[in-house]
């Protein structure tokens, strides 16, 4: 995949010993589609509009069953976070996201367009998709905080023994 390609690069294949490898302007990868005119938006949609398609307002499963569809697609919205995180500081983006999850949490309450978002999260027992990605996103620099001391450790412990053994 190449970012910023040219139309007439578009058409171009090499080979790589048996495998025809040929230039992309997107990659789908897990279901997420990158590139570079993708947007959050566009994420976002595709993710109402597969739930309204699972999910009709009126009749349809239980709420129990609604809920599971709804854990589902939360964590098809979830599984890049880690690509947008930085986006979700904006207002733009918090907005998007809340009016995606008010839209899964009516779907899963089975509730009119005029219940509160708050409301509607209590009930369906969701947490705002926000909170869950800075949580994420702060487990992941712990993570790496805790590597790199861990690192930093053995490295020191390596460099005392080298210099212990080399003083003998």
């Amino acid at each position: 995949m190449v970012f910023g390609m040219s139309e007439k690069a578009a058409g171009i294949k090499f080979r790589l010993g048996e495998h025809e490898i040929s230039l992309d302007r997107d990659v789908d990868y897990l279901g997420m589609v990158l590139n570079r005119e993708v947007r959050l938006r566009h994420i976002f949609g595709r993710v109402v509009k597969a739930l309204s398609v699972l999910l009709p307002n009126i009749k349809g499963p239980r709420a129990s069953k609604r809920r599971v569809m709804c854990n589902a697609i939360q964590a098809n919205v979830m599984y890049g976070a880690e690509i947008w995180v930085g986006a979700i500081k904006t207002r733009m983006c918090k907005e998007m996201l809340s009016s995606t999850q008010w839209q899964m949490a009516l779907r899963v309450c089975s509730a009119y367009c005029t219940v509160s978002e708050k409301a509607l999260q209590v009930v369906a027992g969701q947490i705002a998709i926000h909170l869950l990605t800075l949580e994420r996103e702060n487990i992941q620099k712990e993570k790496r905080r805790s590597w790199r001391d861990n690192i930093e450790i053995r490295g020191k412990k390596a460099n005392d023994k080298y210099m212990a053994n080399r003083v003998t």
